[in-house]
């Protein structure tokens, strides 16, 4: 059996913004340096197992590289780094891309690994205190804990697209 362009390409492509059903507020769960961060399902286009990236030029150390997705130009941040809880250019063996867009800005997110798509109680979220030295504190939009305990961080999507926009290097 042969398989098509289609299912190829969907071998490369584990979430995309037409699997998104259901009620109610719903995250993706993913590691990040052993840490569980969390992505609103609302802003992702899609997750890529693996993408070619291209360096970035004068681009900022959280910035992973830049790609191309479809014929747009996506940057793609290393969220480790971007929060402070891993060296630049240090990665996971197999990282994932989670492709968002927020702020009006499409911007990838290379996370470590994903774990499920879980809903969450938005009345839950807790805003942590602030530490004065906490690089990653202004991309966290809460925290919240799961039934089986964990704790799970929700990532600010406006403010990492912000960040993307704000740092990276445009040509003129």
């Amino acid at each position: 059996m042969q398989a098509t362009d289609e299912q190829t390409a969907s071998e490369d492509t584990i979430l995309t913004e037409t699997s998104v059903a259901g009620e109610g507020r719903q995250c993706l769960l993913a590691t990040i340096a052993s840490e569980l961060y969390a992505l609103d399902l609302s802003i992702i286009r899609e997750v890529l197992r693996s993408s070619d990236k291209e360096i970035a030029p004068g681009a900022p150390p959280f910035v992973a590289g830049v790609m191309s997705l479809r014929g747009e130009i996506v940057t793609v941040i290393d969220a480790a780094c971007l929060l402070g809880v891993r060296q630049p250019g240090e990665s996971a063996p197999e990282p994932r891309i989670v492709v968002i867009e927020g702020a009006g800005e499409v911007v990838g997110i290379q996370v470590d690994t994903l774990r499920e798509v879980i809903e969450y109680d938005t009345e839950a979220i807790q805003r942590p205190q602030i530490v004065s030295n906490s690089i990653g504190y202004a991309y966290v939009q809460g925290v919240f804990t799961r039934a089986e305990g964990e704790l799970v961080i929700l990532l600010d999507v406006d403010a990492l697209c912000t960040e993307k926009s704000g740092m990276v290097p445009t040509e003129q």
